[in-house]
């Protein structure tokens, strides 16, 4: 949504394809909304969803159970990428949106440009989001193959996924199968690439393509009408900042014993805190006086006024932690929220993540202690935010895509441009709103119509796609 805005008040128009619980939100934005399946939510709180998300040990039980929890809805998906993008120009994409973006821009002569909140280029220091039994299967080996594991990873996966997709191609769009090991050699190379992270916090490989372009995080604020709730500000002002707890749309297998856990943890600091619920378990369930329970808040607002973070290391909620100077708390479920907790952590803008598999009363009020008792690992996360805020990710990233899209169709720097079909189709959620999962998405439509067939080079070949991460990013 906020590079949605963002191309809006460009001069584009917009259409953001995601899921139906989404419609609110992108319609009141003024943006045109296309329904897209598979919400990630309830892919995840399915039996086959669960499985995945747990597989802690073997990845080829992780990758069968996550085909098993997408294969109903990859056909509809992609399906659905092809209506919504129709009328485009020009298509964005993120994720598993990359084989419907890609495809549409061959089978249409018309460019797609990658779109992503996390990396899926090869780097060597960071823990990658290909899930923690692929991860247990590389920790041993060394920083070469710590680089080589993303093609491994991808190239699993592509396994998997390539039924449905070379069906798809050859029926809806008439197009020849992509091969059966590797799909970078076929799909030509595409620039620029564009990364809704700051360098701050994952720093720039030096091996990357200079058409791979570290924008910044992509932000988009509270409406400038939101209030917030009296009782809420009342409880702000009735004591010191609290801390902030919660775990975006993770699931767990009981909701209840886990908050049962967390407000264990939130007596053992002797802290106040504010419990954002998405997870459920708190029906008809007591708190403390010392606990606030609400059900969305701006983060953009409310973390200001906390006095730590705790949160499960989505990539939006991690940005909007930091960018408020807060020490963070990670307590990562599965994915990607592997890298950015293991980004927070080497920052210094927080103590060691704790996995949520190994999450106790015990450890996270001594995670809580250190985030909030830590003079130099306060500075640090202050220091931090004050780099983030200096960033304006969603500017940096239409004034590329506007550049590039003008180059393309040959237009003079100087010469007005009409306003253009946007679509954007996404895949996979990102917390970018704050306080509220909303979907990753691919853009169409970003200019005028190229030369069927235009392509571009500059770029590093697309790598392999990445399994599906963090469902609330």
């Amino acid at each position: 949504m906020a590079l949605a805005r963002g191309l809006q008040g460009a001069g584009y128009d917009v259409r953001v394809a995601t899921h139906r619980r989404f419609e609110s939100l992108v319609r009141s934005a003024g943006v045109d909304f296309f329904p897209m399946a598979g919400d990630p939510r309830e892919i995840l709180q399915s039996d086959d969803g669960r499985r995945w998300v747990e597989e802690r040990r073997n990845p080829l039980r992780a990758l069968s159970a996550m085909m098993g929890a997408l294969r109903p809805a990859v056909r509809q998906i992609l399906d659905d990428h092809w209506e919504a993008a129709r009328d485009a120009d020009v298509v964005l994409y993120h994720g598993l949106s990359r084989f419907a973006g890609y495809s549409i821009g061959e089978q249409r002569g018309i460019p797609a440009y990658p779109a992503q909140v996390l990396p899926s280029h090869a780097f060597p220091d960071y823990p990658r989001p290909t899930g923690e039994a692929v991860a247990r299967m590389t920790r041993a080996f060394n920083r070469s193959y710590n680089r080589a594991r993303v093609p491994i990873g991808q190239a699993l996966f592509w396994q998997f996924a390539r039924p449905i997709v070379n069906d798809w191609r050859r029926e809806r769009l008439g197009l020849p199968p992509l091969p059966s090991l590797s799909v970078s050699p076929a799909m030509p190379r595409v620039g620029p690439w564009l990364y809704g992270f700051s360098e701050h916090v994952i720093p720039r490989p030096p091996h990357w393509s200079p058409d791979v372009h570290l924008t910044g995080f992509w932000f988009l604020d509270r409406p400038a009408d939101w209030q917030p709730p009296a009782d809420l500000v009342a409880f702000l002002e009735g004591g010191p900042p609290p801390i902030y707890i919660g775990f975006g749309s993770m699931v767990t297998r009981d909701p209840r014993a886990e908050l049962a856990m967390v407000l264990d943890a939130v007596g053992r600091s002797g802290r106040r805190a504010v419990l954002v619920a998405g997870y459920g378990g708190l029906d008809g369930q007591r708190v403390p006086d010392e606990v606030f329970v609400t059900p969305w808040v701006p983060f953009d607002w409310l973390f200001p006024r906390m006095a730590a973070a705790v949160h499960h290391g989505g990539c939006g909620t991690t940005a909007l932690s930091l960018r408020a100077g807060l020490p963070t708390v990670t307590v990562p479920f599965y994915g990607d929220q592997r890298l950015w907790a293991s980004r927070v952590a080497a920052l210094g803008a927080g103590p060691r993540p704790i996995p949520h598999a190994e999450l106790t009363a015990e450890r996270l009020a001594a995670a809580i202690h250190e985030a909030t008792g830590n003079a130099a690992l306060r500075e640090r996360a202050q220091a931090l935010g004050e780099r983030l805020r200096a960033e304006d990710g969603v500017a940096r990233a239409v004034d590329i895509l506007d550049r590039d899209i003008r180059h393309q169709s040959g237009r003079a720097s100087g010469e007005t441009r009409r306003r253009d079909r946007c679509v954007l189709d996404g895949d996979q959620q990102a917390d970018l709103v704050p306080g509220f999962p909303v979907t990753r998405a691919a853009v169409t439509g970003l200019g005028e119509r190229l030369t069927p067939g235009t392509r571009w080079g500059a770029a590093e070949p697309l790598p392999m796609p990445m399994a599906p991460t963090d469902a609330s990013a």
